[in-house]
């Protein structure tokens, strides 16, 4: 009889005659049973069984995880952290729970500078300008300058 060899496949067939080389036998995904139910310790994400990592996994807390936590913990704190009340701040807030404080508030400065840039630890975003062409580094777009050439 053909069939599965293999004791520890998910298809194993004990009365399996054939298929030495275990070609026909199906295998759990990894940290997943037979039904693709991620096994204890492991939840599902992406369609993967990844170990389970406890943290704050809202983004709006003060002492979020970020990408390292995968399972929320119940340990999310909302008040250390301040809110910025300035509406022209890149992180206004309203701040309805949270403690004011204007010194966290982060501002664009410059034409180049805009909120979605990277900050530079005191407080201002910059995007910039790195080549000083007056185009900021969002909008370069890379190609031939030479009006003469075929691909201007």
């Amino acid at each position: 009889m053909t069939g599965c060899k293999d004791a520890s496949a998910c298809n194993y067939d004990d009365t399996a005659t054939t298929d030495a080389d275990n070609a026909l036998c199906t295998y759990a995904a990894t940290n997943a049973d037979c039904n693709g139910d991620c096994l204890t310790g492991f939840i599902n994400v992406n369609g993967s069984c990844v170990a389970i990592v406890q943290g704050c996994t809202d983004s709006a807390a003060c002492n979020y995880s970020g990408a390292s936590a995968n399972t929320d913990d119940g340990s999310c704190e909302y008040t250390s952290c301040g809110a910025c009340l300035n509406e022209n701040a890149c992180n206004y807030n309203n701040g309805s729970g949270l403690i004011h404080s204007s010194s966290i508030c982060v501002f664009a400065t410059g034409t180049c500078d805009t909120c979605s840039g990277e900050t530079d630890g005191t407080g201002t975003v910059v995007d910039g300008d790195t080549d000083s062409d007056g185009v900021c580094n969002s909008a370069e777009i890379v190609g031939c300058q030479d009006n003469t050439s075929c691909n201007y």
